[in-house]
């Protein structure tokens, strides 16, 4: 056997070892690293209201319009539930017997919704509504839709509480890094440790 295929094996080899090293040392670190940064790096309250209270401009709720409606296959069927509601049937029932929206087990109900939440045909219809109206016929790629508007959200200020969900996804990944970071150098100092930055990332 030549040299240099004794040498290739030799890499390989050293490279396979190196690989099981790291499948072993990686759960390690995970559990090390959870028990001493993520289950010990919390949010005060008191971080959370200055951040709130900083950045208040980017917890604003968009306007939002509390839908129903009525999906059907075609247009002859939509014209003919229109004119059902139009002669006083309700609209929940007639969205529990005719719809194909999966809401129809709630009456047709949407919930609310913001723009650019739905198809623009959908919206331009349903965001011309005023509280309390039915829409025309509306077709879109699903089907054709009857739309009823129940009430308007008007913009409006996040709430501390409302907005605390979205305060803590910024911060906590930022704070739990920087103690993570301070955690390896104090290893480093304390220990003399070699840090593998393969093995971090």
């Amino acid at each position: 056997m030549s040299s240099q295929i004794k040498a290739a094996i030799e890499q390989i080899r050293k490279e396979e070892e190196e690989k099981i090293k790291i499948s072993i040392q990686q759960p390690l670190i995970d559990a090390a690293t959870k028990v001493e940064i993520y289950d010990k790096v919390k949010l005060s309250e008191e971080e959370i209201e200055e951040y709130y209270k900083e950045n208040k401009e980017d917890f604003i709720k968009d306007e939002e319009y509390h839908l129903r409606h009525i999906l059907v296959e075609t247009l002859k069927e939509a014209e003919a539930v229109l004119e059902k509601i139009r002669g006083g049937d309700d609209f929940a029932e007639l969205a529990k017997e005719n719809s194909l929206c999966p809401s129809r087990e709630k009456g047709g109900d949407l919930g609310f919704i913001a723009r650019g939440m739905t198809v623009k045909p959908f919206e331009d219809a349903a965001f011309a509504l005023k509280v309390g109206e039915i829409s025309e016929v509306v077709q879109t790629e699903f089907g054709y839709h009857v739309i009823k508007l129940e009430e308007i959200s008007p913009e409006r200020q996040k709430t501390l509480e409302e907005a605390k969900a979205e305060i803590e996804y910024i911060l906590l990944p930022e704070k739990q890094q920087d103690a993570f970071t301070n955690w390896l150098l104090s290893l480093k100092d304390e220990y003399n440790v070699q840090i593998k930055e393969e093995l971090l990332r």
